[in-house]
């Protein structure tokens, strides 16, 4: 089996291998969803154990709304990121599968300005090209 090794790649396998169908059982049953992640061999799935609070199940609700609009508005998109990562640090390519974007716009556009605006903050701030590096809201 061929892995995805660039974006329109990981578009396609996600599509091929039913992986919004995995989410949408998520939402579905108020389960957590799972996070999807490129990593040097593969691909690897984080499945939480709990099951989505109340404020979980609106905010997924909240956002699954946004999504289905085919545009939305930078803020808006900005506003959701800071939302998903309110919890726990998150990759780019994490950050991208929950707001159903693509990691280069998240990368390039988004990011930059949120940590110019102190909304995001890195999991390691000296090294800004870390391998692993992954975001979190700033409390």
């Amino acid at each position: 089996m061929n892995l995805p090794e660039s974006e329109s790649q990981y578009a396609e396998f996600k599509q091929s291998f039913g992986i919004q169908r995995v989410l949408d059982y998520f939402r579905k049953e108020g389960l957590k969803l799972p996070v999807f992640e490129n990593i040097s061999a593969g691909f690897m799935v984080t499945v939480f154990s709990e099951s989505a609070s109340e404020d979980e199940s609106a905010k997924d609700i909240t956002l699954q709304a946004k999504r289905k609009k085919k545009r939305i508005s930078k803020n808006e998109l900005m506003e959701i990121i800071v939302d998903v990562c309110s919890e726990k640090y998150l990759t780019i390519v994490q950050i991208a599968t929950l707001v159903d974007r693509n990691s280069a716009y998240i990368k390039n556009e988004l990011i930059p300005e949120l940590l110019a605006t102190s909304r995001l903050t890195r999991l390691y701030p000296d090294a800004p090209n870390h391998p692993n590096q992954a975001y979190r809201a700033k409390k």
